[in-house]
């Protein structure tokens, strides 16, 4: 069986290289960038001029911190805002994002807005335990986070993302393929009803095709954006939706977020060591005392800035692992109700990269460090050559009955 490597046009090759280009600046020089405005604002005394205004004003530490976070949260958005715009400025020209300035302005209003009513408490209640376990506070923050991250990963369908998008039932539009869907989700032994499988109105902004799965629990859900509904053939949409079951019925909810729990754990504590060690060597250079003064949040940024980074490459192995997995069980869970599941598969992974201006080649070093899916090109090689009903094979999530 012969399927078509990964390809783009030559005038979509050339905006991916241009798309590609911002995005590693993205990855590797805002990361520096940020470091080094915030060691310069710490140097300055930016936060401690800051931390003073907020003190004159009142001698109540939340007070002082309900001044003071927001304008920390609003510094650390203007540090990252200009390559943000320079991405959307080339994806809108060449093509992806169908935003005006406007609305995109106003969806970044809304992400601001959103942290500093949610980061503005949580920080409050970090730097109370600083003050009270200056030792331990990294332990005592993660044991109050543990369950703060469960419960938003269960309400982020009913309460986060329809701040940011507009869902519709899939049965409100296309009842006959959500009656499809129903077959595959029986199919792959989890219970999503269709109540709960969702059309993303995402063709208004993006040109982008993309589906995914959100919430644990009764919460859980599919959603496709309802550009890729209509544009993949019920072939290809059953293999996408198949893959995002898959997430599921393989735990990865589950494992993302205690995954992502370690990691939060481990970080807190090298985030504890470094940033007192930054304070202890600098403090009376930097006018900050200790790590529960308001001006240390800087300390604490620059250092959790340089963690997130050097930890990237375990992340995004993590995930690629994952989606890996989720390509072998929609694979697998669309035979016997597609034609030819590996083309199936293999035009799915053709048309998102395609949309999304997805280079046909990358340097490893990169996929290595950024990418948090195989890329188009590896997944449809894969496709390509996986076919577990061959004789002498089986397939790894649906074997077949003894003969």
């Amino acid at each position: 069986m012969w399927i078509e490597p990964y390809h783009l046009p030559p005038d979509k090759l050339a905006k991916a290289l241009n798309i590609d280009v911002v995005l590693n600046f993205k990855d590797y020089v805002e990361p520096v960038c940020r470091v080094a405005i915030l060691a310069l604002a710490l140097r300055m005394r930016w936060f401690v001029w800051l931390r003073n205004r907020a003190e004159s004003v009142t001698a109540r530490r939340w007070l002082q911190g309900l001044l003071f976070l927001p304008v920390f949260a609003v510094f650390m958005t203007l540090i990252s805002l200009p390559f943000d715009m320079w991405l959307h400025q080339v994806r809108a020209r060449d093509g992806i994002s169908l935003q005006e300035w406007p609305a995109w302005f106003a969806e970044q209003g809304k992400s601001l807005l959103l942290g500093i009513l949610v980061g503005t408490p949580v920080l409050l209640a970090a730097f109370a335990i600083i003050r009270r376990a200056p030792k331990l506070w990294w332990l005592w923050f993660w044991l109050l986070w543990a369950p703060f991250e469960t419960f938003t990963t269960f309400i982020r369908p009913y309460v986060l993302d329809p701040i940011f998008d507009q869902f519709e039932p899939m049965a409100k539009s296309n009842p006959a393929l959500v009656g499809e869907l129903e077959k595959l989700i029986a199919k792959s032994g989890t219970e999503i009803p269709p109540s709960r499988i969702f059309l993303l109105k995402s063709g208004a902004r993006s040109t982008v095709l993309n589906a995914y799965v959100t919430g644990v629990g009764a919460s859980k859900r599919i959603v496709v954006y309802d550009i890729t509904a209509a544009n993949l053939s019920k072939d290809q949409l059953l293999f996408l939706v198949g893959h995002e079951l898959g997430h599921y019925v393989l735990d990865h909810m589950a494992q993302l977020v205690a995954y992502s729990l370690l990691v939060t754990l481990l970080m807190l504590y090298l985030a504890k060591v470094t940033a007192a060690w930054i304070v202890g060597r600098f403090g009376r250079l930097l006018r900050i005392s200790s790590l529960d003064d308001w001006a240390a949040a800087g300390v604490l940024a620059l250092v959790f800035t340089v963690l997130v980074f050097l930890s990237s490459p375990a992340q995004t192995a993590f995930e690629r692992s994952t989606e890996h997995q989720a390509d072998v069980f929609g694979i697998e869970v669309i035979h016997g109700l597609v034609g030819n599941p590996q083309q199936a598969a293999a035009e799915a992974f053709q048309l998102m990269g395609e949309s999304n201006l997805e280079p046909p080649y990358e340097n490893p070093l990169i996929i290595f460090w950024s990418y948090t899916h195989p890329s188009p090109s590896q997944r449809i090689n894969f496709a390509a050559a996986y076919d577990p009903w061959q004789p002498g094979m089986h397939p790894r999530y649906f074997p077949e009955p003894a003969r």
